[in-house]
């Protein structure tokens, strides 16, 4: 997933050195620990996950270590069940589509 958020950044996030460690079983839950090097620095976002993984305990993870370059990853609200998919977006595009499409997130 990383790699795929790299491809659509216009240049922004970049990760490097991408790791997942997975700790735990099916009865008690998982936490993954996601590790990464990102502008030189080395970062670990941890997610517990229950049935899935939570794509907004990702972007939480993933967009305070862009917020300096003015962009953001959005996850559009599809109301389509499990269904996702993420676009990096600066807030005046983001309002944008709010306000001419009617696109909720």
């Amino acid at each position: 997933t990383l790699k795929q958020w790299k491809a659509i950044s216009r240049g922004v996030f970049t990760p490097q050195n991408i790791r997942e460690v997975w700790k735990g079983d099916i009865t008690t839950g998982y936490t993954m620990n996601l590790y990464f090097v990102l502008n030189g620095k080395q970062h670990r976002i941890r997610i517990q996950i229950d049935e899935w993984i939570e794509l907004g305990a990702l972007l939480d993870g993933i967009n305070p270590l862009i917020a300096h370059s003015g962009y953001q990853f959005y996850a559009p609200d599809l109301n389509t069940g499990q269904a996702a998919f993420v676009v990096l977006l600066t807030q005046k595009e983001q309002l944008k589509l709010v306000q001419d499409r009617g696109w909720k997130f």
